[in-house]
């Protein structure tokens, strides 16, 4: 999958609604937030995201759906006026982007760009236009934009991302690895292999070196980095990478699971048509 990392924005959901929350005893005229029923809207979040790791889209779709439901619930009241219709609550965002990413990971970028877009116009107008949630937003309407081959209008939203996620983040943190290799999936798209391999490579180093970072997120740099090489006819750096992002897969999904086993496949039939391609004799000349 060509996604930021699930534990890393679950860091950053945090860092939102903390930001947009209020939290201890209620200051006097402070704004402080209603809540779903005890550990509800968390419930949601957290099975979503395991199943989103384990790639059960339909699963996930599900919970972060219930989500949704109940973060738009929420209101975030005013106590010296209990009836004022209150401001959105922070945990619609979150659930905005979980959703938009189950749906992209499932070719729905119709139904994917729209809660981008939502999401992204609630985060700046909320947390401003340079946090690192924002750039979440940024970085998931540019992934739908490609899907849709709207190059031009994912270029600077991946830019911007990056921008902001090293700015805020350091030059090492995994999301700017993430904003990398969207970069790099659109140079392959527009046909720009060497500024690809660049941005892979250090998309990879950056999580190859993260502790703690979802292994699958690894996974991804190398399996991007080895088609790039299989495309190029480089079957002998393709193989290593696409073997181990294999071995990572298998431990974390299990070789049972259909992504491997279409993972495997897809290895499989790469090595026969690098093999055939190897063992084609030249062509003759037409004229001798």
């Amino acid at each position: 999958m060509t996604c930021v990392t699930r534990c890393l924005r679950a860091g950053l959901w945090l860092v939102a609604v903390l930001a947009l929350t209020s939290c201890g005893p209620a200051r006097p005229g402070a704004i402080t937030p209603t809540l779903p029923p005890p550990g509800l809207w968390n419930t949601y979040m957290d099975e979503g995201q395991k199943a989103f790791q384990q790639e059960r889209y339909a699963e996930a779709q599900k919970f972060f759906k219930a989500a949704l439901e109940e973060a738009e619930k929420l209101r975030i009241v005013d106590p010296d006026d209990p009836k004022k219709p209150g401001v959105g609550d922070p945990r619609v965002a979150t659930s905005l982007i979980s959703l938009a990413d189950v749906y992209l990971a499932q070719g729905k970028a119709d139904e994917a760009i729209p809660l981008y877009q939502q999401c992204l116009a609630l985060t700046e107008a909320t947390l401003g236009p340079e946090e690192p949630f924002v750039a979440i937003a940024l970085d998931g309407l540019g992934r739908a934009y490609v899907a849709q081959g709207r190059y031009a209008e994912a270029e600077p939203l991946f830019m911007r991302a990056l921008l902001i996620n090293e700015k805020k983040l350091g030059a090492n943190h995994p999301a700017v690895a993430t904003s990398l290799s969207n970069l790099a999936d659109l140079d392959v798209a527009v046909g720009k292999p060497a500024e690809a391999e660049v941005l892979y490579k250090r998309a990879l180093a950056i999580r190859e070196a993260s502790p703690g970072l979802n292994q699958l997120e690894v996974a991804a740099s190398q399996t991007s980095l080895a088609l790039l090489y299989f495309s190029q006819g480089n079957v002998a750096q393709a193989k290593p990478l696409y073997q181990q992002s294999l071995a990572i897969r298998a431990k974390v999904l299990g070789p049972n699971h259909p992504s491997f086993i279409a993972s495997l496949e897809k290895y499989s039939s790469l090595l026969r048509k690098a093999e055939g391609e190897a063992q084609r004799p030249a062509q003759e000349p037409i004229h001798k």
